[in-house]
């Protein structure tokens, strides 16, 4: 069930789209189809019996028999020819008899007659004949041979009405009914879709594609594609809350184990470095000393995003030409640091899954709470499968929302799983809203807006020591972290 509604969630505007053509074609057909209007007339028969009760009774007995018959002759081409030639009308008599409509009021011997044209005069003209030329054909048909008048009688109940106002086509119906044919349409295709949709989005997509769990998702959020950290977002952003909720995963117990992780992508672009970066923020202002090593020695991306401008780091480094005390970054009274990816080497591979490499995440393991590796990504490469297995405790694999397969995922966890790399699970990364939202219960958890803002800073300041500034702990080291490097 919640995949069902998930799934139309997904492709709510395919839906919409089908809803809003299907009234639009109904639409477009219904002004193509010329307008109809509508004559009636009532016909009314009788026997030819006398005044005596018993023979008029027998006469409408007689009538009753015969109406359905007298129905065929009001539709038949013979009696539709005779209304052509007596008006001189352009058109056939099969055309015509399709024009026409009767039917017999049950338990009577009324007649009701209908003509529908593109015409209102003429349709009016056309029922009026046709209550003429039956009266003539019936008259004659009813006639015994050898007798001087006919056995029955018709009468005009009611003249050829005139209306101008049309009768089709049916706007308001069509428009009904396009739309429900393209909710249909919709449904289906989303349906559709939804079966043969390769892209991994669900958490039971994740395990069964990965073999592990969903360690979080983030938000599909504009102002942290252009900020790339947290610290310059609202506080009450949804990511701020998703980036959070992925380090207190990190944070268990077995803290020595998930020392040192790293985080890679399927594919470049699936936002791996963003979610190292954050994460690392979300556990300095945890009150934990943490380190970024900018281990994507091609596409170097989380130094930058911290702020750290490019210079000497990990490849002087490992090549023995700069301590690593010097090549830190951003150390300061804050509690993140940067290890950035410095210059660019031809054969970063070598370096990366050099004992060097080692040697240096045992050094820092010494001086950090928590080292996180922001690593290419694991499909292209294999530098991110040689780490995790070498020198991670933990992995963490970043999948992009609607953009990696499952395929992909499971390829990507079983190379880290073939190195025995510890996968600690899945993030993904730009969860559209919407589904987000259905993850967690359809709806957003939003502050009291009475009892939000001004209060709470009034209380804030008051709390402040005389001589300085509200004191902040770990929390507020780890926000300045960033502006000091």
């Amino acid at each position: 069930m919640d995949a069902g509604v998930s799934n139309l969630r997904r492709h709510r505007l395919l839906v919409l789209a089908a809803v809003v053509l299907g009234v639009v074609a109904a639409a477009l057909l219904t002004s193509l189809t010329p307008r109809s209007y509508s004559s009636s007339t009532k016909l009314f028969v009788t026997a030819a019996r006398g005044t005596d009760p018993a023979a008029a009774y027998e006469g409408n007995l007689f009538t009753q028999q015969r109406v359905t018959s007298y129905v065929q002759i009001l539709t038949n081409q013979q009696l539709a020819q005779a209304v052509v030639d007596e008006l001189a009308l352009p058109m056939t008599a099969a055309e015509l008899a399709g024009e026409v409509t009767a039917s017999a009021t049950t338990g009577t011997v009324v007649l009701d007659v209908s003509v529908t044209d593109g015409d209102a005069r003429r349709a009016q003209r056309i029922a009026a004949a046709l209550g003429r030329q039956f009266t003539s054909r019936v008259t004659a048909l009813e006639q015994p041979d050898g007798a001087a008048t006919s056995a029955v009688t018709v009468r005009t109940l009611q003249p050829a009405t005139y209306d101008a106002t049309p009768v089709g086509p049916d706007l308001v119906g069509n428009l009904w009914r396009g739309g429900a044919v393209g909710l249909v349409l919709g449904l289906l295709l989303a349906v559709a879709r939804g079966k043969l949709d390769r892209w991994v989005r669900t958490d039971a997509q994740v395990r069964e594609a990965a073999g592990v769990g969903l360690l979080g998702r983030v938000h599909d959020d504009r102002g942290l594609g252009r900020a790339h950290v947290v610290t310059a977002l609202p506080a009450r952003s949804p990511s701020v809350d998703d980036l959070r909720a992925i380090a207190a995963a990190l944070l268990t117990d077995d803290a020595v184990r998930r020392q040192v992780v790293l985080v890679a992508g399927c594919l470049p672009g699936d936002g791996a470095s963003t979610v190292a970066v954050n994460v690392a923020l979300s556990l300095a202002r945890l009150g934990n000393r943490v380190l970024v090593v900018d281990a994507d020695l091609r596409r170097p991306r989380a130094a930058r995003s911290l702020g750290v401008a490019d210079g000497p780091g990990l490849t002087e480094v490992l090549a023995g030409t700069l301590p690593v005390e010097q090549a830190v970054r951003g150390g300061g009274g804050g509690l993140l640091s940067v290890l950035p990816a410095g210059t660019l080497h031809p054969n970063p591979g070598d370096l990366l899954g050099s004992p060097v490499m080692r040697v240096l995440v045992e050094e820092l393991r010494a001086s950090y709470d928590v080292v996180v590796i922001d690593a290419p990504p694991v499909l292209p490469l294999v530098d991110a499968a040689l780490m995790g297995s070498a020198l991670a405790d933990g992995c963490v694999l970043v999948v992009r929302h609607g953009r990696t397969s499952r395929r992909q995922l499971a390829e990507a966890a079983d190379r880290l799983t073939a190195v025995h790399a510890p996968l600690l699970g899945v993030v993904l990364d730009r969860v559209p809203r919407g589904e987000a939202l259905t993850a967690a219960g359809g709806r957003a958890y939003r502050p009291d807006a009475a009892r939000a803002g001004a209060p709470l800073a009034r209380a804030v300041g008051a709390a402040a020591p005389a001589g300085g500034t509200p004191t902040t702990g770990g929390s507020g080291a780890a926000e300045q972290a960033p502006r000091q490097t």
